[in-house]
């Protein structure tokens, strides 16, 4: 028995020993396509001793430091990375400075040391990404990083493996300032890293470090380093301070480009093991939960029980969320992540909106002279979470300021005038001395419209909608993210898809409304109301703050910045005079405004070109008669600047698919400046953004539609920002729009065959810009080993074929110019290499390198020197429009333009450039992300 006893034990232990072995084989296999691998043998000394490795794993260490960090900077930076291994960035927000090289670390995290071959020098670094606010700054220690020779290196007492991330945790204790300012760019700063780094804080607090552990051990593997030992750390490389976007924000093409709001706020789900996704996701029996953020202080409600009994009997289950609370991140990410509404006096708490579910509303209380923080802090950042966004602003009445100062003080009546004094004025008396009555009358409104958009998606099956009808069950639809695309699916649009026969009634309007001058005898008044309701949903998603409530209250609201004009009506409009009349019913006076349709305001060159469109207010008397009824509603744009595909793109196409996408191709497209040959060009795309025909009015008859969108939204060159209006769309949403309206079937270069050469696009410009010594390049690429296709004018003219041609290749190479614009087919992992000549800098970075970043892209550029400018041989190489361009800007726009962009051209050196293909051959198919 004893022996029967020991073979059992014996064999025990040898079936775990093999358990053993397994798993660690498997761990082996696993960390051998790790491309952290070659970091795990600790490079030995840094000041030549290398008996541990060779010189060549030694830099391909670096490189894979170099690859991970070059995302974090563009342009010139980017190349003094990637030739010194060493680049610094300061903007309005950030300080940072990256390293590539090894670094030592001593004096608690504050002193960083770099080997330099040149002189000795240093700098200073505050590792915050506030730099704008030096009030916030003061509390930061400055990183002092030194650079010098092998002789003044402290000598390591520890070394580490992977790069390092320092960063101050200095200024903590509110959440809106600890996501906006730590959290959020720890994300931007490390999320591509994939947890293989270290993070080493200054201003070290401990009990900040516990509150964020889950995230902070979900973006690095090891636990956050505090230096104040005394002893000196060494790295492979460093990031010194983080990346910043905005209140709240992540906007996916600025660097390091690609991450959106939706992708940060899935991370958190998963950090927190929040299970629900969407608001659908809430049992529908329950009643719908509102969390009532609760102050102590400040801003709080004076009448606190009145609001949540209101709630109660409005059909609300109530959660009062206090400070004990809110001061357990785990569990109020897991309560706020189960809930439908979130409801807060402006302040900190809001944040926690971040934790919603999509489809959940986010309803801000905003007290008086807290109307600009309230826009910025919250509402934009609720659009691009996916939330729902209310605001109630208060009277001066429901503040606890009309008690102390009187309803007539400039407190009251004149906000603008304490903020004159400064930022601590305005501080004293509307942030830290003030608190709100609710009127709850008037907020029972609130309440109401809140219940409603719950109820949208508590008692209907959208998921099922979505699943079963268009993409197969269990699979969701594409860009059905966004709340209120799920309220337009709601009204029936994924259930039911209307054939494109003219004035056909669809789901969401119902019935035709016949008259629209207060004759309804085609639908109850109700109906009537619940469309324009769904209307306002789709048009109140394009705008926010003061322009969203006065669409809210009366049906109409216009928004003019640098870029746009643009006005939005969810009541009926007549449209007249070839579509440049647009006729709105207005009880109160006559008037009208102007609206020039196209998403380049600033400049006026473009602008004279594009014909107004004037908006008239009238009572019913002055409307025309209809010749034609429609039941979607009509977007209006320009197509008045167009031969350019740069422009094309980045002010008609992009800002078409910004303004309609979440219409889900329920709309009615109107151009005015009519260019059928431009529509003929774009059809692919215009198809599936419309069900319907692009309408052209110059026969003189009058078109009558339920709503209208006059002017179109634009972020910026070839972009999308997940974070600006209307919120939610991103570049690579964009791009998987146009592989599905152009039938591309090649979504990365990974998916190429490996044995077949790499296809390189090189654009052949015939006019200016064009390359002197074209056949040269070809066969220098050729040589290389790349399949060179050589894309000239009538080639790129065939925008179908070419976006074809451009979505099968590797690499695509041109001179800066429009034609770069089609980088935007090229497949995930490509390789875009722009040829910047002198004086086109900045344009070159801003059009085409930064927007690249952000398509999942590499970006190569080479900058040309002077003598292979032709420039060069018709100024001479001393003379100012070679040497110093800026004196050429000084003159003006036309004088740069007839020089640099219309009368220069390049002959390219051919052994400078052959070192620009191999790192593009080197590059192809690594991911950017």
């Amino acid at each position: 028995m004893g022996k029967e006893s020991k073979r059992l034990v014996l064999g025990a232990a040898s079936m775990a020993c093999l358990l053993i072995v397994v798993s660690l084989c498997i761990a082996l296999l696993a960390l051998k396509d790790s491309p952290f691998l070659s970091w795990r043998s600790q490079i030995p000394n840094w000041r030549g001793n290398d008996d541990a490795r060779e010189v060549d794993e030694v830099t391909e260490e670096r490189d894979a430091v170099k690859d991970l960090l070059r995302r974090l900077v563009i342009g010139e930076e980017r190349n003094l990375l990637e030739v010194g291994g060493f680049a610094c960035h300061f903007d309005l927000h950030t300080e940072m400075c990256l390293s590539a090289k090894p670094v030592r670390i001593s004096n608690g995290g504050l002193t960083v040391h770099v080997l330099s071959n040149g002189s000795q020098f240093k700098r200073s670094v505050r590792p915050y990404a506030r730099r704008d606010d030096e009030r916030m700054m003061k509390p930061v220690t400055p990183v002092q990083i030194l650079h010098g020779d092998a002789a003044n290196l402290p000598p390591c007492n520890f070394r580490h493996s992977f790069p390092v991330v320092i960063f101050s945790t200095a200024v903590t204790g509110n959440t809106f300032h600890e996501f906006s300012e730590i959290i959020i760019p720890l994300f931007l700063t490390c999320r591509h890293f994939r947890s293989q780094l270290k993070f080493v804080t200054t201003d070290c607090n401990s009990s900040w470090i516990q509150k964020y552990s889950r995230i902070l051990n979900r973006l690095s593997d090891f636990e956050a380093l505090n230096l104040d030992d005394g002893s000196v750390h060494c790295f492979p490389g460093a990031v010194v301070g983080l990346r910043y976007h905005d209140n709240l924000a992540l906007n996916t093409s600025d660097v390091p480009a690609g991450y959106s709001m939706h992708e940060f706020r899935q991370f958190l789900r998963e950090s927190y093991n929040v299970k629900i996704k969407n608001v659908n996701e809430i049992k529908k029996l329950q009643k719908p939960v509102m969390i009532l953020i609760s102050r102590n202080h400040t801003r709080k409600f004076l009448n606190e029980n009145g609001v949540m009994e209101l709630a109660r009997e409005l059909g609300f289950q109530v959660v009062r969320a206090g400070l004990d609370t809110m001061s357990n991140l785990e569990l109020l990410a897991k309560m706020v992540g189960s809930c439908n509404i979130l409801a807060g006096v402006h302040g900190a708490g809001l944040t926690n909106e971040i934790f919603l579910p999509d489809g959940a509303v986010v309803l801000q209380v905003v007290p008086l002279g807290l109307h600009w923080a309230s826009t910025n802090y919250f509402d934009i950042p609720a659009t691009a979470m996916n939330l729902h966004y209310l605001e109630y602003k208060i009277e001066p009445k429901e503040s606890s300021l009309s008690e102390v100062y009187g309803p007539d003080d400039p407190v009251i009546v004149d906000p603008a005038s304490i903020f004159a004094k400064g930022y601590l004025a305005a501080k004293a008396v509307y942030v830290d001395g003030q608190n709100v009555k609710i009127n709850l009358d008037r907020f029972k409104d609130t309440l109401e419209e809140a219940m409603r958009l719950v109820r949208h998606f508590m008692t209907s099956d959208l998921a099922m909608c979505y699943s079963a009808t268009d993409y197969g069950e269990g699979v969701e639809a594409p860009g059905a993210r966004s709340s209120i695309d799920r309220a337009f699916a709601y009204r029936g649009f994924a259930l039911y898809r209307p054939s494109p026969i003219e004035g056909r009634a669809i789901s969401i309007m119902g019935n035709q409304i016949p008259n629209w001058r207060g004759n309804s005898d085609a639908g109850e008044v109700g109906e009537v109301t619940e469309e324009r309701d769904g209307l306002k949903d789709l048009l109140r998603r394009l705008v926010r703050g003061e322009e969203r409530n006065q669409l809210q209250a009366g049906g109409f609201t216009c928004h003019f910045d640098l870029h746009t004009e643009m006005c939005l009506s969810a009541k009926p409009v007549w449209i007249s005079n070839g579509g440049l009349t647009v006729h709105v019913r207005s009880d109160g006076s006559r008037f009208k405004r102007l609206v020039r349709p196209y998403a380049r305001r600033e400049d006026e060159g473009a602008m004279k070109l594009v014909t107004p469109v004037q908006v008239l207010h009238g009572d019913a008397a002055d409307l025309p008669a209809c010749n034609f009824t429609h039941s979607t509603p009509a977007v209006i744009f320009s197509t008045g600047v167009t031969g350019n595909a740069f422009h094309e793109f980045s002010e008609i196409i992009i800002p078409l698919f910004l303004t309609c996408r979440h219409f889900r191709s329920q709309l009615k497209f109107v151009t005015t400046d009519h260019n059928a040959l431009w529509i003929q060009k774009y059809s692919r795309i215009l198809n599936r953004l419309s069900d319907y025909e692009v309408l052209n009015l110059g026969d003189g008859s009058v078109h009558c539609f339920p709503g209208a969108v006059v002017g179109l939204r634009y972020h910026g060159n070839l972009a999308l920002n997940t974070s600006d209006i209307p919120g939610g769309h991103s570049m690579r949403e964009f791009r998987q729009f146009l592989r599905e309206s152009y039938n591309l079937k090649t979504k990365n270069v990974q998916e190429f065959e490996k044995l077949q050469k790499l296809v390189l696009i090189l654009i052949s410009r015939t006019a200016s810009r064009k390359f002197l010594n074209e056949d040269a390049i070809v066969e220098l690429a050729q040589g290389l080993g790349f399949q060179v296709v050589t894309a000239g004018p009538s080639m790129m003219s065939n925008l179908e074929l070419f976006a074809k041609t451009v979505g099968s290749c590797s690499v695509f190479i041109g001179v800066h110019g429009a034609g770069l614009a089609n980088e935007i087919f090229l497949p995930d992992g490509a390789v875009v290499v722009q040829v910047v000549l002198l004086g086109l800098e900045w344009a070159s970075s801003n059009y085409f390198e930064i927007p690249a970043t952000a398509m999942d892209v590499r970006y190569l550029e080479y900058k040309i020197e002077p003598q292979e400018s032709s420039l060069a041989e018709v100024y001479g190489l001393d003379h100012p429009v070679v040497v110093d361009p800026l004196s050429v800007f000084a003159k003006g726009y036309p004088a740069v333009r007839a020089v640099y962009v219309d009368g220069q051209n390049v002959t390219i050196n051919l052994d400078r450039f052959k070192g620009t293909l191999e790192e593009a051959m080197r590059l192809v198919g690594q991911s950017t992300t």
